[in-house]
């Protein structure tokens, strides 16, 4: 299983942080996790074929998570020299009314006759695509959010957060995975609703049991410290913090 990190940062502007996105390779399954702006460069800038992405995964409508997703659609449909499959596009409730509304302000600029797009909502949910068991769990933020877990055929797991406060819902999610991508958002005594500060990742990661967590979602001013040093007084496992085009393989 591999991870690619297509931006680890937030609605704050960071010049070496591009919002949410975040690429899944699995038991030759490809996904595209959140959409924030900038993705489709970032896809880009790694030579990512689009025609292998058939299933996109949101975990919440804010738009530093979701709003390249018409981008996406856009170059899916006109900047590809051949043909696609089939797309599916995963999130909460309220997924499809903000593609309806998508699509009423893009129309058929993301429409196309030669592959149809799918939407499904998720909440406490369990399923399996291909060889891959997804689960989702509803997470604690500002919004109707969900967190994901792959588990691939090879014995690999990966849970991701999205943007959440510590809960019971993200520590059953992540049990005993091999990661955990984890919303570390603001340094420690500057909580912020909805987000998890630094000991507090590390906290969800130890209580999980998982081998290793993933910093992401890290706002400026919690990218001043040394985040690893920091999450491994909390947390035994290995601990990375994540920077736009890493590469994490499990």
């Amino acid at each position: 299983m591999e991870l690619r990190i297509l931006g680890s940062g937030t609605s704050t502007p960071a010049p070496d942080r591009n919002c949410a996105g975040y690429l899944v390779r699995t038991t030759g399954k490809m996904f595209l996790v959140e959409a924030g702006p900038g993705t489709l460069r970032h896809l880009a800038k790694l030579g990512t074929d689009l025609k292998e992405i058939h299933h996109i995964f949101i975990t919440h409508f804010h738009i530093d998570h979701f709003n390249d997703l018409p981008a996406i659609l856009f170059a899916m449909k006109y900047g590809l020299p051949e043909g696609r499959g089939d797309l599916t596009i995963h999130g909460p409730e309220g997924l499809k009314e903000n593609f309806r509304a998508i699509h009423q302000a893009y129309g058929n600029q993301i429409d196309s006759e030669k592959y149809d797009v799918k939407i499904i909502e998720h909440g406490d949910n369990s399923y399996e695509i291909e060889s891959v068991k997804v689960t989702t769990l509803p997470m604690e933020h500002s919004a109707p959010a969900i967190g994901y877990r792959f588990d691939g055929a090879n014995g690999k797991s990966l849970a991701y957060s999205g943007d959440t406060a510590p809960c019971s819902n993200i520590i059953k999610l992540a049990m005993g995975a091999d990661a955990l991508l984890m919303d570390c958002s603001r340094p420690d005594g500057s909580p912020l609703p909805g987000h998890s500060t630094t000991s507090e990742a590390a906290a969800v990661a130890k209580k999980a049991e998982v081998k290793t967590l993933i910093l992401t979602h890290i706002y400026p001013d919690n990218d001043t410290t040394d985040l690893e040093a920091r999450a491994a007084k909390f947390f035994d496992g290995i601990v990375i913090a994540a920077r736009d085009g890493m590469r994490i393989t499990l």
